[in-house]
């Protein structure tokens, strides 16, 4: 499965076979391109990911903190007033901030491995 995103942050689950028609469609020069019903304009296309490869705009630190990510930048979640220092949290300056369901998976493995 993949996901077209457009300009104006719209997002679409499209099959792969569906993808390899938008691309083919978009290098044969179409201006539009109809895509579950909805007609979009190929330049209006920002890109076409697999679905494990879409931002992330929350998780978690290392530490157990909840992040957004605001204006394109990492912050508390519970206050985004409070800047996070890169020196502690080296994740968020490689935004490889972790997501609710891989912080879950890493907590229980400590757990387990503390027992």
């Amino acid at each position: 499965m993949m996901v077209l995103k457009t300009m104006d942050k719209v997002s679409f689950n499209i099959t792969d076979e569906e993808a390899d028609l938008v691309v083919e469609a978009i290098q044969n020069g179409m201006k539009f391109i109809k895509i579950k019903r909805a007609m979009i304009a190929s330049s209006n296309i920002s890109g076409i990911y697999p679905n494990e490869v879409v931002e992330k705009n929350k998780g978690r630190l290392h530490d157990g903190t909840k992040v957004i990510k605001k204006f394109g930048t990492w912050v508390d979640a519970d206050n985004t007033d409070v800047r996070l220092d890169t020196t502690y949290y080296p994740e968020i300056a490689k935004d490889d901030v972790l997501s609710e369901e891989q912080w879950e998976k890493r907590k229980n493995q400590k757990q387990l491995s503390l027992s």
